[in-house]
């Protein structure tokens, strides 16, 4: 299981995910900043987050980041 780090935005309900714990790849937030909010284990094949594991880690992978849309 790798580690995984997930910040919330200082407005609004968007989510990122990254494998950074500074935050320092993650994309300039809209409107705020990014807050640390927990510390995550995933591996390959879960969805329990509310998206595919495989879809977040290709995507920290990628990009350096995983960005949850923000609820409405």
């Amino acid at each position: 299981m790798a580690k995984y780090y997930v910040f919330k935005g200082s407005t609004g309900t968007a989510q990122v995910v990254t494998d950074d714990n500074t935050g320092s790849k993650l994309p300039k937030h809209r409107v705020g900043y990014w807050i640390f909010s927990k510390e995550l284990d995933l591996k390959s094949g879960e969805n329990r987050i509310g998206a595919s594991s495989d879809k977040i880690i290709a995507a920290v992978a990628k990009d350096g980041y995983y960005l949850w849309p923000a609820k409405e």
